[in-house]
This record gives structure tokens, C-alpha cells and sequence, in this order.
């Protein structure tokens, strides 16, 4: 089941969520003052927050902006180049895309897919 995504206003000086059971809570990063959390779904009544901590589900405007802005997408992108340029040079890519390669389709197609579904189980 893919995770949550959640935001709070930060309080300075204080940790967010002071205490938690359960899979690991993965900050994507802060967007206009908000810090956004993905969280699994079977963690989130066991999250002990900081008092005063206006902790809610992200909207799906907030996750669109997120999704622009977030280091963790931004990696994920990165790497997903990183494995098909580990595979072609961008000259053999080239080849392959005028070729309509179905090797090199079939590998872009499989690694494209696989960042997606990173970026799925993280909530976006």
C-alpha cells in the first residue's frame, strides 16, 4: 500500500513527530514554509506529534507543487537516468530512438516504469 503525504508549519528548535512505530517516515522536503512527510498509512496512529504541530494530509494541489520541488523526486529522476545512461551513451541512444531499438525500448519502458513506482509507494 503506498504512503501518505503529509505536511505540517515546522516549529523551530522541535522535532515534528517525537515518537513512532512502524515502517520509516520520509521527508520529501520543505515548499513555501510547509515541510511535507510520506508516511504509511499503518504508522499514522501511532505518530506521537509535537504539541501544537497542525499536522494534515497534503492536499492534491499541495502534492502537485511538491512533486516540482521535492529533492527525493528529483533523486529518484536522477537515478532513473543514471541506469539507462549506464546502459547507452546518449549517441547509442539517439541510434536507438531513430531505430525504434525494441531492446532499448523495452529497457527505457522497464527502468521509467520502476521510478514511477518508487514515486507511487512514497504517495505521489
Amino acid at each position: 500500500m503506498p504512503n501518505i503525504i503529509h505536511t505540517y508549519a515546522p516549529i523551530p528548535g522541535l522535532a515534528a513527530v517525537l515518537e513512532w512505530e512502524g515502517p520509516a517516515i520520509e521527508d520529501l522536503g520543505e515548499v513555501d514554509g510547509r515541510r511535507y512527510v510520506s508516511v504509511a498509512e499503518e504508522s499514522l496512529a501511532s505518530l506521537k506529534l509535537a504539541e501544537g504541530l497542525s499536522f494534515r494530509q497534503a492536499t492534491v494541489e499541495e502534492v502537485a507543487v511538491l512533486k516540482r520541488h521535492s529533492p527525493v523526486i528529483r533523486q529518484i529522476d536522477l537515478e532513473t537516468a543514471a541506469t539507462i545512461r549506464t546502459r547507452y551513451a546518449i549517441e547509442d541512444e539517439f541510434k536507438a530512438i531513430r531505430t525504434e531499438d525494441a531492446d532499448y525500448l523495452s529497457f527505457v519502458e522497464t527502468t521509467v516504469v520502476q521510478g514511477k513506482a518508487r514515486k507511487a509507494a512514497l504517495g505521489f
